[in-house]
């Protein structure tokens, strides 16, 4: 009798955050394993998901009643959900479906003891749910992504019109992580259970550096001067957040405001080699995620 390899369930597969869940199926599908993706709307992008050859399911993963048949069958999963209220719910109900797992990589917020509204002690409740219960799980913990809003469309716009980095950011140092090192982290990660469970993986960019030094990355990749300007709060605050063209929802902006007093205040100064030890190759640079004509940054690069 032919064995059947269980499917690895990639949550969050084809929604908005970073765009990491749907490059976990993709890199997953490429390695030659089987993938269920969970996705909340059946659309154009659940369609990309099936060209791939994955099974998708739409589904609630706030509802418990609706966790147990995603779950069934799979003996990895890769949980992953927007930044929301529920997010705690979810990781209750995603620990109490789970049996017989390997493994669950469970994508935390690096540093989150500071930035989570929901817990009141040092230890995230989120991996505090799973870390009391049996479940076998690995906490990756990215820093901010490069590919959101602040430092994607809202850089690019103000680079594009006035030359200039606008945020209130201060001198905080920091070092943001390429979406793709952190889906090729996640399938690594999926292949070896027994090697990565019940570990914290810090996962950052390859080095810190403030906003001004940053400024200059995106410079030398654009071919063209670039330079940073720290606003005041209120318009971070009630223009830049609130703005149509970024479409960032309450609760991420209640998030993004708590990041900016982080970041401004050095807390995540630190940076890891983790990527590098896992993948065995360093982090990609913000100077070559823009770089890269593949990439999909909105200014191209200049001809030197």
């Amino acid at each position: 009798m032919t064995d059947i390899t269980p499917p690895v369930l990639v949550t969050l597969a084809s929604g908005h955050i970073r765009g990491v869940g749907l490059r976990v199926v993709e890199l997953s599908r490429e390695l030659g394993v089987p993938v269920r993706a969970m996705v909340r709307l059946v659309n154009e992008r659940s369609a990309q998901l099936r060209s791939l050859g994955a099974e998708v399911v739409a589904d609630d993963l706030t509802k418990m009643e609706e966790v147990f048949p995603i779950v069934r069958g799979c003996r990895r999963i890769y949980l992953s959900i927007s930044l929301s209220p529920q997010y705690v719910e979810v990781m209750a109900a995603a620990a109490g479906a789970a049996r017989d797992l390997e493994l669950i990589i469970n994508m935390s917020i690096y540093n989150v003891s500071f930035t989570s509204p929901y817990e009141a002690t040092k230890s995230p409740q989120h991996e505090e749910i799973f870390n009391q219960s049996s479940v076998p799980v690995t906490h990756p913990q990215p820093t901010l992504f490069f590919r959101i809003p602040l430092l994607w469309d809202l850089v690019a716009a103000s680079i594009q019109d006035l030359g200039k980095i606008r945020l209130p950011f201060g001198r905080g140092r920091f070092a943001p992580i390429n979406s793709n090192d952190m889906a090729e982290v996640t399938a690594k990660v999926s292949l070896d259970p027994a090697k990565y469970k019940e570990q914290i993986l810090e996962l950052t960019g390859t080095n810190s550096e403030d906003i001004k030094a940053i400024a200059g990355e995106y410079a030398a990749a654009l071919c063209r001067p670039v330079e940073y300007k720290d606003i005041p709060l209120y318009t971070f605050h009630n223009k830049v957040l609130t703005s149509p063209a970024l479409e960032i929802h309450t609760h991420t902006a209640r998030h993004l405001r708590t990041l900016r007093k982080l970041y401004a205040a050095n807390k995540f100064y630190f940076s890891s080699k983790a990527v590098k030890g896992i993948l065995g190759q360093p982090a990609t640079s913000i100077y070559n995620v823009i770089k890269d004509p593949s990439g999909g940054f909105p200014i191209a690069s200049r001809t030197p």
